[in-house]
């Protein structure tokens, strides 16, 4: 929270125990649920709004399941550069922005939180239906991480659409999965699609 610009908006879906965010609004509690449940509310905000150059934020507890030194340093930076200065104000020709777009092992940004336009978000497929879409797609491959199928669905979705223009503001060795995670400080930089890995 301490990322935060004055101009973020907060929204908060809880899952398991519930807390209250100062300056923030609670949209819904849950007991139990999943990424795709949250990424189901931002898009459903995003075809619903007036604004549809509008930018939303989707963030988590990446690694709440499974912590260790590597999931804290992965979430940092991608908490981080998702509320950075850089990808609030990402270039028209930018439709997400996250620490590290990948398009290795398949199309996604470890970690999945990102920055985004609207009139992007409202391009691709309900996110309650991608998961059963690349099932079908696959013939039923199960939770496959190199193909983005089952509970890595939620991490390709937001760069499932063959119009994507993804941008990344790393300036890290990072690619992907866990390897090269700085621990360092660094600077946050634009990077045009083409450039990126």
């Amino acid at each position: 929270m301490a990322e935060l610009l004055p101009k973020h908006q907060v929204f908060i879906r809880s899952i398991g125990k519930q807390f209250e965010v100062e300056d923030a609004t609670q949209i819904q509690h849950d007991e139990k649920g999943e990424e795709v449940g949250t990424l189901k509310f931002l898009w459903d905000h995003c075809r619903e709004t007036d604004n549809p150059n509008e930018k939303v934020v989707y963030l988590h507890n990446k690694g709440s399941f499974h912590p260790s030194k590597e999931n804290d340093l992965l979430r940092k930076w991608l908490t981080r550069a998702a509320l950075s200065e850089e990808c609030s104000n990402m270039p028209i020709s930018c439709d997400v922005c996250s620490w590290r777009f990948s398009p290795l092992p398949h199309p996604h940004n470890g970690g999945n939180m990102w920055a985004a336009r609207c009139n992007y978000i409202r391009k691709l497929i309900d996110p309650a239906m991608f998961q059963t879409s690349m099932a079908q797609l696959y013939h039923d491959a199960g939770n496959d991480a190199w193909i983005g199928t089952g509970r890595y669905a939620a991490e390709h979705w937001v760069h499932s659409h063959p119009t994507i223009q993804a941008c990344d503001v790393s300036t890290s060795d990072y690619v992907w999965s866990y390897k090269d995670i700085p621990e360092d400080m660094m600077i946050l930089s634009w990077k045009r699609p083409h450039d990126i890995i």
